[in-house]
């Protein structure tokens, strides 16, 4: 089984999370397609292992508070191991001010790792995340997130920061930063808002 020798679920989960930091209320634009780049540095056992990956978001609004986002990312790392997943779910947002939002985002994820001589391994598992929206104008958006992860029997805790350049009625290019134990993940993606 592989989730009992490699520990790099995180950088998964984490990656996730760093590009796809959901939006709030009237000032922030919760309808949107975002295409991410994603890099990753974990530390297992001892052993560095990086990874590359892309990674797509596709969020749209169904109620004045309500969004559904779907998540589908793949990563390649070190060793040959491959990792896969797919998250959809449902951001709650709500306005603290005008300039700032509080989200919670309670989704479902189904993660896949594989490795030519180990094999393969999936399992189901859960996201609850907490994050801050604030705009500093127009075109800057500073985001805060904690998340708790359930899947292959662990739970993760992560951190991230996210900044939003650009009108959150047009085109947007975010970097965002996220991290848990020995994982660190860094992603740019460019945000298509409609």
């Amino acid at each position: 089984m592989i989730s009992k020798h490699v520990k790099f679920l995180p950088i998964l989960i984490i990656a996730a999370l760093t590009f796809s930091q959901q939006t709030g209320a009237s000032n922030f634009s919760y309808d949107y397609v975002e295409a991410a780049r994603i890099k990753s540095e974990t530390d297992v056992s001892g052993i560095e292992l990086d990874g590359e990956g892309n990674g797509i978001l596709i969020s749209h609004s169904i109620a004045s508070n309500l969004a559904v986002s779907l998540i589908y990312q793949e990563e390649e790392f070190d060793f040959d191991f491959e990792g896969e997943a797919l998250t959809i779910g449902f951001d709650f947002h709500a306005s603290i001010s005008e300039w700032s939002d509080i989200v919670l985002s309670i989704a479902a994820i189904e993660v896949e790792i594989s490795q030519p001589l180990l094999g393969s391994e999936d399992d189901t598992g859960n996201i609850v995340q907490l994050g801050l929206k604030n705009k500093v104008n127009e075109s800057v958006e500073i985001d805060v997130f904690v998340s708790r992860t359930d899947t292959f029997d662990e739970t993760v805790t992560s951190y991230g920061l996210g900044l939003n350049l650009g009108s959150s009625e047009g085109i947007q290019l975010i970097l965002g930063y996220g991290t848990s134990d020995d994982t660190d993940v860094v992603a740019a993606s460019v945000r298509f808002n409609y």
